[in-house]
């Protein structure tokens, strides 16, 4: 039997390997459509690595968001495609050295700074406080002017849940009430720019049918 350090780090790995191969599918196939599916699956990848980090708002926000949006809106955009195989122009030599050269600088510089960090794992964390906002129950006291944590009964209604525990109560509160009006205003402008992009696009393919047909 496996224990369950082991399985998380198996997990972590074939969810990243997942992810990075649907990625770089992304970049090099030429059908779009085939693109798509495998930016689906580079989200979905992605969100398996937020639950692995215990941040089950966040992936679940990027299974709605991404996966569940930003895929449909490319699926439209596929649709208005009439050569989907042939997916776009082929991409000049110059450009392609120089993305090729940027995506190779900032892989180097995430590699150098992740290498030289010295990383502190939960359990080597002495604060007691801030033990409990990680993988405890805490609550909030003010003390000399200064706002602290301490531990606290998780069964106590006063205490809250550390933050690799369950963040998506606080976050959810905090969005229907503190940041509603933001978070209202985002789902406009997204709906704004679907909308949008489906017009340019629709006006787009009706523009290439008037120049192919000028009879009509």
């Amino acid at each position: 039997m496996f224990e369950a350090p082991t399985i998380a780090t198996i997990a972590f790995w074939v969810i990243s390997a997942v992810t990075l191969i649907a990625a770089a599918i992304v970049v090099t196939v030429s059908d779009v459509f085939k693109a798509a599916v495998a930016l689906a699956m580079s989200f979905l990848g992605v969100a398996g690595l937020y639950f692995l980090l215990n941040a089950e708002f966040i992936g679940a926000v990027q299974i709605l968001v991404y996966v569940g949006a930003i895929s449909i809106l490319l699926a439209f955009a596929v649709m208005f495609m009439r050569d989907v195989a042939k997916g776009s122009r082929p991409v000049a030599r110059p450009a392609l050295y120089s993305a090729g050269a940027a995506a190779l600088f900032l892989f180097a510089v995430v590699a150098l700074v992740a290498y030289n960090t010295e990383w502190t794992p939960i359990t080597s964390v002495g604060n007691a406080g801030a033990a409990s906002g990680l993988v405890g129950a805490y609550v909030e006291t003010d003390a000399a002017g200064a706002r602290e944590l301490q531990a606290a009964d998780p069964a106590d209604e006063a205490a809250t849940s550390g933050v690799l525990i369950d963040s998506s109560g606080p976050i959810g509160t905090l969005l229907v009430r503190d940041f509603v009006l933001p978070f209202e205003i985002l789902g406009f402008l997204m709906v704004a720019a679907l909308i949008g992009a489906l017009a340019v696009m629709r006006t787009a393919v009706a523009s290439e049918d008037a120049q192919e047909d000028p009879a009509g």
